[in-house]
């Protein structure tokens, strides 16, 4: 049975959940197709099924332009499975045109960064701004370039290259290296604060890679410590992060805006009041005006205008 059960789970993955799904396949079904398939194969005794699962997605989702949708890739994180998705990854790269050898690259350099594989990550970025020079994707290349040197804890190397970004093309990857580089520039310098700097970056790297026990493990012992009163915005924000992930909505609202309240000239200020924002669904009219008079330059304001103007019934 089992035999048979794999068969088809790997050579006719669309007949196997055919009964199913009904519709037109989407990117939720893809993922929730995926999940399914690798709830049979999580012994290490399959690890030929993950590889084969993984380059089968790859292959659907390259031909869907979506290059392995997030979804797929959070599982993929959560899991533990970015080696399968480097060595994938490694046998297509060179078949493709340049922009999405670029894409493909840049995935291979993620999955190494989360696997400690720091020297690997920063050659694959390079290598992907290498094949579209100039291009926005260019500097999505230099953006995780910074932040592979930020998780590795060279701040000289990273704040470099964020200078450099902060004055690039596109504006959303400018306000994330300015706010990176503000954070650096506020919390470096002080002996006293460094330690605790290093620990905070890497829960950072592991909730960005979706490692979320092993970084709520961490966020806990970080806060046992006590950390510096310096870093206390840093982790109302990321709590709120977390809270949302979770989707426990009402208490990431609470964060959100704590976080503001608490920190109203902060990097995250704007972020955090807009995500509450959100999350109220814009009943508060006040604090929306609010956001439009002291933020007018942040990248949410036309949101919140928009939403001010043009309220639901």
């Amino acid at each position: 049975m089992w035999k048979t059960l794999f068969i088809l789970l790997f050579c006719f993955p669309n007949y196997l959940f055919a009964f199913q799904f009904q519709t037109a396949p989407t990117d939720s079904l893809v993922a929730l197709e995926f999940s399914q398939s690798l709830s049979f194969i999580q012994t290490p005794a399959y690890s030929k099924q993950k590889e084969e699962l993984i380059a089968q997605l790859f292959t659907k989702s390259f031909h869907s332009g979506a290059i392995l949708i997030n979804d797929v890739l959070n599982k993929i994180y959560e899991d533990n499975l970015e080696s399968y998705l480097i060595n994938v990854c490694g046998k297509n790269v060179d078949n493709l045109n340049p922009r999405a050898q670029a894409r493909v690259l840049l995935l291979m350099g993620d999955a190494q960064s989360s696997m400690g594989q720091h020297y690997e990550a920063l050659l694959s970025y390079a290598k992907a701004e290498k094949k579209v020079k100039d291009s926005p994707l260019a500097y999505e290349s230099k953006w995780r370039t910074a932040k592979a040197y930020y998780y590795a804890g060279d701040f000289d190397l990273a704040k470099e290259l964020l200078d450099i970004l902060k004055q690039g093309t596109d504006r959303e990857i400018a306000n994330d290296a300015l706010n990176l580089r503000m954070f650096l520039d506020d919390h470096l310098g002080i002996d006293s604060l460094e330690k605790d700097v290093r620990q905070w970056v890497q829960i950072q790297k592991l909730q960005n890679f979706q490692k979320w026990k092993a970084a709520d493990e961490a966020l806990d012992k970080f806060l046992n410590s006590p950390p510096q009163e310096n870093l206390l915005d840093d982790i109302i924000y990321l709590r709120a992060q977390r809270a949302f992930q979770k989707k426990d909505f009402s208490g990431a609202k609470s964060l959100f805006l704590e976080c503001y309240q608490k920190f109203p000239l902060d990097i995250y200020a704007d972020d955090a009041l807009y995500q509450y924002l959100q999350l109220d669904q814009f009943q508060d009219e006040k604090l929306g005006f609010q956001f439009i008079q002291q933020f007018p330059s942040s990248l949410f304001v036309d949101a919140v205008r928009s939403h001010l103007l043009n309220p639901k019934k």
